[in-house]
């Protein structure tokens, strides 16, 4: 993504042209997948730490050779992601998985499950938007991207009641990303801790 690219990404999030903003961040996510970089210095993602060590770190090598800046699981990415997002970058969160056990009770598929406040939190509390998108495989060796309309993070309540609703609000979109291709989701543990 070029620095003219990137200043129309900013510029539609600024101007409130949320339909432009989807279709930018589609391309954003494209352009990754078929190694088109740059990607704009400022999209950043949070990567679980993996064991081996050397695993994480080949990870993160392949996403830095994307442009993508990674910023680890760990009790300081909170504050990381958040100046990220308050200098106007993107922050890519995987949020379909409860990785630390501290999640907020949603409601998935009819079912109940744990999904990260992480999202909604940093939504609520930097002004960033909040997209949920999906990229699927296929036909043949292509991709193509969805993404959502930006998730209402207005404030109406206490910080905690609007964590609960903007994340019941993610559930409900991933649940709606899932459902398109459910054979794509790569979830290898279960999911809803009834089951576990």
């Amino acid at each position: 993504m070029h620095a003219r690219q990137r200043l129309d990404l900013r510029l539609a999030l600024r101007e409130g042209d949320l339909d432009g903003l989807r279709g930018q961040v589609a391309q954003l996510l494209e352009r990754a997948l078929v190694d088109e970089p740059p990607l704009p210095e400022d999209a950043h993602a949070v990567a679980e730490r993996l064991e081996p060590p050397a695993l994480f770190d080949w990870f993160a090598a392949k996403r830095v050779q994307m442009g993508i800046g990674v910023v680890p699981l760990d009790d300081a990415a909170g504050g990381a992601v958040a100046k990220v997002l308050r200098a106007g970058g993107v922050v890519g969160l995987l949020c379909d998985r409860d990785i630390q056990h501290n999640g907020l009770d949603v409601e998935l598929f009819g079912e109940q499950t744990t999904m990260p406040a992480g999202p909604a939190l940093l939504a609520l509390r930097t002004g960033a938007t909040l997209l949920c998108a999906a990229v699927y495989s296929g036909p043949g060796r292509d991709h193509h991207v969805v993404v959502t309309p930006p998730i209402d993070t207005e404030r109406l309540a206490s910080i905690r009641d609007d964590v609960a609703r903007v994340t019941s609000a993610v559930a409900s979109e991933l649940g709606w990303l899932i459902r398109r291709a459910p054979e794509q989701w790569h979830v290898l543990q279960s999911n809803w801790p009834a089951a576990a």
